[in-house]
């Protein structure tokens, strides 16, 4: 059976924008497809594997030291910082 990487990818981006939340699933993807894409085009040229290396450290370092996601992290900067997050 070949190797899907949606599989994968279906499953962290949700992850790191914080499940359970509104906001998680969509701000996953949206910071974590372009972050891809960034390192993928910068680094993928020069030694191979390496901007996968660098965006599965990343992914490992949100989901270690965020348990509840980059949406948990601005709901804890929006309490902290009422001020700045006003409309």
């Amino acid at each position: 059976m070949p190797r899907s990487p949606c599989k994968i990818s279906c499953v962290c981006r949700p992850s790191v924008g914080g499940t359970g939340t509104r906001w998680g699933p969509v701000l996953g993807p949206l910071l974590l497809v372009p972050l891809g894409e960034f390192l993928r085009a910068n680094l993928g040229g020069r030694i191979e594997g390496l901007h996968l290396l660098i965006y599965g450290l990343l992914l490992v370092a949100v989901i270690r030291f965020l348990p509840g996601g980059l949406s948990a992290l601005f709901a804890r900067l929006a309490t902290r910082y009422p001020s700045q997050f006003k409309s």
